[in-house]
């Protein structure tokens, strides 16, 4: 790596050449790579505008002299002679970019002030809520130096900014979620997570609940996935009905429909249901209740 020393003297000549009106020379420095990144390659190129046309190159060539400031951290850079220029830092710095460009008599002299960003890392943990489908999928984010999170599905044009998120599922098939983060700089990385739902439905009822409110097995809810309507009874032993519903998520807490609690024993429970894939389940159990 070459280190560069911008000298004073050549704004002073400038100046005095302008001075005596015999600068023809403008020049403008512009990035060619999007995004200030450390350790990523970063490209300016340059455009000369002689105020002299047809002077010959052949006589009179363009010369460029390219200088960083500071230069500290800098890892890489390219020929300093040149029309363009590639360099790279180490670290998160802000610096100075000048080019000189002489043509015979002519010079001129440009600048540019550069900051530049940390590259974020794109780290994120997706659980699923629920067995089968319907279903959630929490997404939680761990990344680093990233000020912004893009969550992109594949199943949807929307970008989602939040940081973060539940998406939800209504089908079964293949799908992918990517985490797009974004740093102080534009610097941004990607992480993906591809995943099957799977496409059959299925339904399981427990035969044991225990609603003496410890806090575990208090309710009685089918165990179901993939199911899209469900509508179930409960009878006691003499043939009355004790409790209903009618949603997916329904479930029964050991009381009647009046409110009143039940005694221990053993119940018995109607389920008819329909599957996202179409099936149909006629099902019936017995419930051992105990307090």
């Amino acid at each position: 790596m070459r280190k560069l020393v911008v000298l004073n003297i050549w704004v002073l000549c400038l100046l005095a050449t302008f001075a005596d009106g015999q600068n023809f020379l403008t020049v403008k420095i512009f990035p060619t790579t999007k995004y200030n990144c450390i350790n990523t390659p970063i490209s300016f190129g340059s455009i000369v505008n002689d105020a002299q046309p047809g002077t010959p190159e052949t006589l009179f060539p363009t010369t460029y002299t390219w200088s960083v400031v500071s230069s500290n951290g800098m890892s890489f850079i390219s020929n300093v002679n040149s029309p363009t220029i590639s360099f790279s830092f180490s670290s998160a710095v802000t610096f100075s970019l000048f080019l000189k460009v002489d043509k015979g008599e002519s010079s001129a002299l440009t600048y540019t002030v550069i900051s530049l960003g940390n590259v974020p890392k794109a780290s994120f943990n997706a659980t699923f809520l629920n067995v089968g489908y319907p279903n959630q999928l929490q997404l939680t984010s761990f990344s680093t130096n990233s000020l912004v999170n893009h969550w992109m599905y594949s199943d949807t044009p929307l970008i989602d900014s939040t940081a973060n998120t539940i998406k939800s599922y209504t089908a079964s098939g293949q799908y992918s979620v990517t985490l797009v983060t974004i740093g102080r700089t534009g610097c941004r990385d990607t992480a993906r997570y591809q995943f099957y739902l799977v496409d059959s439905s299925g339904i399981t009822l427990p035969n044991v609940f225990t609603p003496n409110g410890d806090g575990a097995n208090d309710v009685y809810k089918p165990i179901a996935r993939g199911i899209s309507k469900l509508s179930a009874k409960v009878y006691n032993r003499y043939a009355v009905l004790i409790q209903s519903w009618d949603t997916v998520n329904g479930f029964w807490d050991g009381y009647t429909n009046s409110g009143e609690p039940v005694s221990d024993g053993e119940y018995f429970i109607i389920l008819n249901a329909t599957g996202f894939d179409g099936k149909t389940y006629q099902m019936q159990s017995h419930i051992t209740l105990i307090r």
